[in-house]
């Protein structure tokens, strides 16, 4: 029950001293105004180098009075034309283009450091919107170090496979829950609130860790009050940084589930990490106890925060 009531107190704390941090992801957006003209637009939050976009050699390029925006001018049309995007770094390693053409109809895909160029489809189904939103999940995930850092919580927590099995459902179904009600607008939570909720899961799961030296570990009941609120509030964090780069339009659902099932198979390639480390580190001798450990993981938890 005390467990509860410091959860529940948290949310309802106003975000005093919490950081937002924006998704790494880029975004451009082309608008075909006719046959040859397109207007584009991007967002780039990044203020480490210049990346800037490049265009066909064929358009001509003119500049508009809104900032990071310019009108096109391409006489044979931008399909199966390349995009280039110039100096990506690894604070801002890839990005989101979509396209929408006369119709309405649109195009989406994603640059990255690797990839930097995208290809204009002729046309575009379903499964190009699904793969695109998918990486873009997974590497959210990844680049998340405060999600990945709870989720090593958890595991750490959770001895034994069937306690982590349902840990890592709960927080699977809450952060699910919430990025799919945010991302659709359905509930709005202000990004700052969000980011201290999402400090407050790690200050207490690390209380946790270190409690777990002396009273030894939580119950399944303590866990599951642990994953699935904060997994809630994890989604939300998920869904600002989706907000950002945005889902399809003419593909919503296909969008919403791609960038999900990203985020689950980033979740699981890492629990699978986790459990083979923790089998390679059995067969040697540590040269701290478990205990010892889990503090260090809770001063790591400390880190995440800051």
């Amino acid at each position: 029950m005390r467990l509860l009531v410091i959860i529940f107190g948290f949310l309802l704390l106003p975000p005093l001293t919490a950081q937002a941090h924006y998704s790494r992801t880029g975004y451009l957006q082309i608008e075909q105004l006719s046959d040859t003209d397109y207007q584009v637009r991007w967002l780039f939050r990044s203020t480490r180098g210049k990346v800037e976009p490049l265009f066909p050699r064929s358009c001509e390029q003119r500049p508009l009075l809104i900032e990071n925006a310019v009108r096109l001018a391409c006489p044979q049309g931008l399909e199966g034309e390349e995009i280039r995007l110039q100096g990506l770094h690894p604070a801002l390693p890839e990005v989101m283009i979509r396209m929408l053409d006369l119709q309405g109809r649109e195009r989406t895909g994603k640059v990255s450091q690797a990839y930097p160029a995208w290809r204009v489809p002729e046309q575009m189904g379903w499964w190009q919107a699904l793969n695109a939103y998918v990486l873009l999940g997974l590497e959210h995930i990844w680049a998340g170090t405060d999600h990945l850092l709870f989720v090593l919580a958890l595991f750490v927590l959770a001895q034994g496979m069937k306690p982590l099995l349902w840990v890592i459902t709960a927080f699977t179904i809450g952060h699910s829950i919430s990025l799919a009600l945010s991302a659709l607008g359905w509930i709005h939570v202000p990004v700052m609130r969000t980011e201290a909720w999402i400090a407050a899961s790690l200050v207490i799961t690390g209380v946790e860790l270190v409690q777990a030296r002396h009273k030894g570990l939580p119950d399944g009941k303590t866990l599951l009050l642990i994953a699935l609120p904060f997994g809630l509030v994890h989604g939300l964090g998920f869904a600002n940084a989706l907000r950002e780069t945005g889902l399809s339009e003419q593909y919503l659902g296909i969008s919403l589930l791609g960038f999900n099932l990203g985020v689950e198979l980033g979740q699981l390639l890492f629990v699978l990490l986790l459990l083979g480390v923790k089998v390679a580190v059995s067969k040697v001798p540590l040269v701290v106890g478990p205990a010892a450990a889990q503090v260090y993981l809770a001063a790591g938890l400390a880190v995440g925060i800051a």
